[in-house]
């Protein structure tokens, strides 16, 4: 099995973990849960582009006015390096939290490093404010990776990386109601 492959199977399985937990809170009648499928575009100061996909689930509590809490994952490709035929890949997986159309979402991240870099598969904690207006979003991330997870002779890890992410996805109602206004649905 391939690395992406191995890293989207923990991912997702993360996201089915926080997504339990989720659902085990006994929901209010009001309440109403969502699924986000989408499309990500990122630029990092580590990576000059990268396209990938997420996928978030919210929960709503009609009494917290706008604000939601949920999960979200992310896997992106990067395109290969002149020096090297490598794919780099980054996932990330983590909670988040909305009021009105910001939010924001912490969580682990996880990059590959490139044969011909001098970075190596680095692990950290990413913070990414953002705002949402239903189906499109954009959010500027900082990521700290200071672990080193498949260290190479020369190699570091990537350390401090920050980056712009824009995104398009399609929610989908779960359970409940739908909300009337929903920027981050």
């Amino acid at each position: 099995m391939s690395r992406p492959s191995r890293a989207l199977g923990r991912a997702v399985a993360s996201l089915v973990v926080v997504v339990a937990a989720l659902f085990a809170a006994r929901p209010a009648r009001a309440d109403a849960t969502y699924v986000s499928f989408g499309v990500i575009a990122s630029t990092w100061t580590d990576r000059p582009l990268g396209l990938g996909a997420e996928v978030s689930v919210m929960r709503f509590a009609r009494s917290a006015g706008t604000g939601g809490l949920g999960a979200f994952t992310q896997l992106e490709l990067s395109p290969p390096t002149k020096e090297s035929d490598d794919t780099p890949f980054r996932v990330s997986v983590g909670p988040q939290m909305t009021e009105g159309p910001f939010g924001v979402e912490i969580g682990l991240d996880y990059r590959t490093g490139v044969r011909g870099e001098s970075t190596d598969d680095s692990l950290g904690l990413r913070v990414a404010p953002f705002l949402s207006l239903g189906i499109a979003y954009v959010s500027f991330s900082g990521a700290y990776l200071p672990v080193a997870t498949d260290v190479t002779p020369g190699g570091r890890p990537v350390g401090l990386s920050l980056g712009m992410t824009v995104g398009l996805k399609a929610p989908l109602l779960i359970q409940g109601k739908a909300l009337a206004f929903c920027p981050h649905c």
